[in-house]
């Protein structure tokens, strides 16, 4: 039974875990209306290089912490020093990569991400640096929160993020219109800010000691997982470098923005999900067995029926209201791709669904193959689609791609862990929504919206037919707490 107590918490949990990626969202009818499409695709790809080199500086320490202070919560001298060199070990990985984009960066920034000769290493590649290093320290700090189960902290510390982000980024694309100045310069500044704060809650709470001596087995778990990391950076980012070298920077900005007006979505599933881990994991813990439950079945089956309805709601909502905030007519578009890439995300629920035990059971050395074996049919699926049926190709690309992640995930994972699970919850309604998009969008070849309400429509009474026995217990339960 999913208590009114979490679902309270989840919410907190959801807005907190949105708000560092939200901030992009708010500026985007800025970026459009005082950037060039050209610029603001290219300001895109120094946004995605600077999440490079974030997953780099945290080293999966955000997960390694979280799982092991779980362990440890029990005992308040072995946690206190655990975080405490976790937290000095972060300091000196980012100060080290500093350095090295100082000494080394220009060339291999050239080589890696700037084939078309479009992207200047200085000063926006090593700035952007700066940004990953500090964003990487506030990561690690909030995620800490999520696993002591401090919600409204949590969502406080991201609040801050996100105000300073936007207050100094709007500061900055005014004084600076149609420069790349203002936007980079506000992720700096903001980055300053909340690394400040990340350090100082670590210091007063626990210390920072420079050893990593109560450190067990950090390589072991961080290395792999760092690895699958960057398997999801390239997933989630190179076909931005792919169309910037296929097609032009450009179509990177009519991609990206399409992209990230349906990321909306992401970015509460991701919010929910750092919710719902902790719970499942104890109920896994306490159950002793490496299978799945009706009980733990219920949260992920929640999940994706969330997933669905929102998925819906935006692609009705979102097309909408972009021409209400965007005034720059050279981004539209990008309109008719935004419900084809939230339809994508609808998948999420049984991607997490075969990830989760993975991460309980502590098996990260898997995940990079994985994900690597996602990446290897990625890049060339998305440079073929990119190259002869242009963005709306790499649109394709992108969700098809979402499918094969979960495949592979299945691969690994089901000889490690048993599954009993509803097929009509987890697999049947988010592929029935995915095919009711395509069709949808080979009729019309545009944003539709009573077709698109007609799906909304249907897909609440869907989902309502499907979890009515579940959604009755839950607001009973929600009403006596």
């Amino acid at each position: 039974m999913i208590s009114g107590r979490f679902i309270k918490s989840s919410l907190l949990y959801t807005m907190g875990g949105a708000m560092p990626m939200a901030s992009g969202l708010l500026l985007l009818p800025f970026y459009t209306d005082l950037l060039a499409l050209e610029t603001y695709g290219i300001l895109m790809l120094y946004v995605a290089f600077s999440l490079f080199i974030q997953l780099f500086t945290t080293y999966a320490l955000d997960a390694y912490l979280g799982i092991h202070y779980l362990e440890l919560q029990h005992d308040a001298e072995k946690s206190k020093r655990l975080v405490a060199e976790v937290s000095g070990l972060l300091l000196m990985i980012g100060c080290g990569i500093v350095l090295f984009g100082l000494l080394l960066g220009k060339p291999l920034f050239d080589l890696s991400f700037n084939h078309e000769g479009n992207l200047n290493f200085f000063p926006w590649g090593i700035l952007s640096v700066v940004v990953g290093v500090l964003n990487g320290i506030f990561k690690v700090a909030t995620n800490l929160l999520v696993y002591r189960q401090q919600a409204w902290t949590y969502f406080l510390y991201n609040l801050f993020n996100l105000v300073l982000t936007v207050c100094i980024s709007l500061i900055g694309l005014y004084k600076y219109p149609g420069e790349l100045t203002g936007p980079i310069w506000g992720r700096v500044l903001s980055g300053v800010g909340i690394a400040a704060l990340a350090l100082i809650y670590l210091g007063r709470n626990y210390g920072i000691r420079l050893t990593t001596g109560a450190l067990k087995d950090l390589n072991k778990f961080c290395a792999p997982y760092v690895m699958y990391m960057l398997m999801i950076w390239i997933l989630a980012n190179i076909d931005r470098y792919i169309i910037n070298s296929v097609l032009d920077a450009e179509m990177v900005g009519l991609f990206d923005f399409a992209l990230r007006c349906a990321m909306v979505i992401e970015l509460l599933q991701n919010g929910l999900m750092a919710a719902v881990n902790p719970p499942v994991f104890m109920l896994w813990k306490k159950e002793g067995t490496n299978s799945t439950s009706i009980e733990t079945n219920r949260y992920f089956n929640g999940f994706t029926a969330v997933c669905i309805i929102l998925a819906a709601l935006f692609a009705l909502a979102i097309p909408l209201a972009v021409p209400l905030f965007v005034k720059n007519e050279a981004f539209y578009p990008s309109l008719i791709l935004i419900n084809l890439l939230l339809s994508g995300f609808v998948l999420r629920g049984i991607y997490h669904y075969f990830l989760s035990p993975l991460l309980y059971l502590k098996r990260t050395n898997l995940l990079p193959m994985i994900f690597a074996c996602s990446a290897a049919i990625q890049i060339p699926l998305t440079w073929y689609m990119a190259k002869n049926y242009g963005v709306e190709g790499a649109v394709f690309a992108n969700i098809i791609v979402k499918g094969v992640q979960v495949f592979f995930l299945w691969i690994f994972v089901r000889v490690r862990f048993y599954f009993k699970f509803n097929m009509l919850k987890l697999i049947v309604l988010p592929l029935l929504f995915i095919g009711a998009q395509v069709a949808i969008w080979q009729v019309s070849h545009t944003f539709s919206w009573p077709l698109q309400a007609i799906l909304l429509t249907g897909s609440m009474v869907a989902i309502g037919l499907t979890y009515y026995p579940e959604l009755k217990l839950t607001l009973s339960r929600f009403k006596k707490n």
